[in-house]
């Protein structure tokens, strides 16, 4: 499953619009895949935050009751009953309105962005597989997916993702999110020459290294190839 149908399963069953089968299969998979909990909590607080617009009031002691009344009695409620509820039931037609517009929003962004489609691919691994991580290369795009199997380096330090074209001295394509995918844009030079070139992982100072090429020692290297 990709990443950004994980992203809207669990936007879904935040908003509790899952059924009983699919909210039981992402509780199961909640329990066994961290960076789908990451993605879950960062829904919940963005849904969470909408609230922040909504002012707080104290429903009259009498509204459940009548919201009760109405959902189970067969009587109709009459024009009185409705108007003296409305007041006091907008916060929440508001807070469901913005929970909608959210999801709506995050649904329309989504498939305004480019099918990430792989020709290429570097498999970068240490031999005590220690470190493990898959590099897909989209060239219509100059999109390079990074996905980081096994990749957490010792506190204090980081792991930073190289680009070395023939003889040219490495590029620094940044430092390996703790996130375990991450799509990053190449720029026009450098998506001119990743292809056959090779991929190398450092082990730099937190942050990443600070001359602009590698200061620590080389983990692993791989060659850019066609899939």
């Amino acid at each position: 499953m990709n990443e950004h149908n994980d992203d809207l399963l669990v936007a879904e069953y935040a908003l509790g619009l899952l059924d009983h089968l699919e909210a039981a299969a992402i509780r199961k998979r909640l329990t066994q895949d961290s960076t789908l909990r990451k993605r879950y909590l960062n829904w919940t607080e963005h849904l969470a935050s909408l609230y922040l617009d909504v002012e707080e009031v104290t429903p009259p002691p009498a509204l459940k009751a009548t919201i009760e009344k109405r959902l189970f009695s067969e009587k109709p409620i009459d024009r009185k009953t409705r108007s003296k509820m409305l007041p006091w039931l907008w916060p929440v037609n508001l807070v469901s309105s913005l929970l909608l517009a959210g999801l709506v929003g995050f649904i329309y962004h989504h498939s305004q962005q480019p099918l990430f489609k792989p020709d290429f691919v570097a498999s970068l691994k240490t031999d005590d597989q220690s470190l493990q991580v898959v590099a897909h290369y989209d060239e219509s795009h100059g999109l390079l997916q990074v996905l980081s199997t096994k990749a957490i380096p010792a506190a204090g330090r980081s792991f930073e993702l190289w680009l070395i074209a023939g003889d040219n001295p490495p590029v620094s394509l940044g430092i390996l999110s703790v996130i375990s995918q991450q799509k990053i844009k190449l720029p026009l030079d450098q998506s001119s020459q990743i292809i056959g070139s090779t991929l190398a992982i450092s082990d730099e100072p937190a942050g990443g290294s600070s001359t602009g090429g590698p200061t620590g020692p080389v983990l692993t290297t791989a060659k850019v190839l066609g899939i």
